[in-house]
């Protein structure tokens, strides 16, 4: 008898690599259950509900830094990948070859949830139990944040930020895959955090206006840059996002739609980064950046921005 530590993935779950241990005499559906007492928020049916596959391709286990996420939702992504059948030992050659040790820093079994509850699943960001539905999903915005998280750019004037080859800011091929640093935008940043900040004026919603061409959508870039090294929550909105929202807290994305993150929103903690559309309004920091149209800015205006 020998134990082993499989890592396994949530299918449909943003960032769900979790570990298990468990003896190599055991069975698949030992394996199940040691999978439910290992998450059981995550994971709120009957052990003997779940599927179980064997995270190869090819003859390839997934890296457990490969993009799951936008993996998942993709047509065919479990094809070549064996069902566990519950009556097999892990020992068995069939699952896992002649040794049960199959490699580190990748991940070994897809967990799939049954159908009635694919989505009724929830994780926790700033302090909200946020529940999964049909219309918050994954987004290809992951590789964009992931890549922001680990940037190690010194933020100073004329620097440059750049993605790792095939990762574009906000996902968007228009905008590429650098950011240049102008001088402007330290500065400005400096002023929204100090009246952020400021508990004597109690402001927590900031509007800058700027004509189309000055650099808007690029500055609101550069703040999602700080929050993603700070390790904020934020909720982030745009004009090219019809009813749209994105979610990024640690190293969590999720896409919803407009009223999906109004939880969080609520939240004083939570950074709102909206450009080009009118925000919700909320008790989150909300940082406003758009071209001078009356019908987007007028009424935060007069909610005391």
């Amino acid at each position: 008898m020998v134990q082993v530590t499989l890592f396994c993935a949530v299918v449909g779950i943003p960032d769900s690599v979790f570990s298990v241990k468990i003896d190599t005499n055991d069975s698949v559906d030992q394996l199940k259950e040691a999978i439910k007492v290992e998450k059981p928020a995550e994971i709120q049916c009957d052990a003997d509900e779940l599927q179980l596959f064997i995270a190869r391709k090819s003859g390839t286990w997934l890296p457990d830094d490969t993009d799951l996420d936008e993996l998942f939702p993709t047509e065919g992504y479990r094809d070549e990948m064996r069902a566990m059948r519950v009556s097999r030992e892990l020992a068995d050659h069939s699952l896992f070859g002649t040794s049960v040790s199959p490699g580190k820093e990748v991940v070994h079994v897809l967990v799939l949830l049954p159908p009635t509850l694919r989505y009724p699943q929830t994780i926790r960001v700033c302090g909200v139990n946020l529940r999964f539905t049909p219309s918050i999903r994954n987004t290809s915005l992951a590789a964009f944040w992931r890549a922001f998280r680990a940037n190690s750019t010194q933020v100073v004037a004329d620097a440059v930020i750049t993605l790792p080859e095939g990762t574009l800011l906000l996902g968007e091929f228009d905008f590429g895959s650098r950011m240049y640093i102008r001088p402007c935008y330290l500065q400005l940043w400096d002023i929204c955090l100090a009246i952020l900040s400021d508990e004597n004026t109690a402001c927590r919603r900031l509007l800058i206006l700027g004509n189309p061409g000055t650099g808007k959508t690029f500055f609101a870039i550069f703040v999602l840059f700080h929050l993603a090294h700070a390790g904020a929550t934020v909720v982030y909105e745009s004009a090219g996002q019809v009813n749209n929202r994105t979610l990024f807290s640690g190293n969590k994305v999720v896409n919803g739609l407009w009223a999906d993150f109004s939880d969080i929103l609520a939240q004083p903690e939570t950074f709102y980064v909206v450009d080009g559309v009118q925000p919700l309004h909320c008790e989150a920091k909300t940082i406003l950046v758009t071209s001078p149209h009356k019908d987007i800015w007028r009424n935060f205006d007069k909610s005391g921005s």
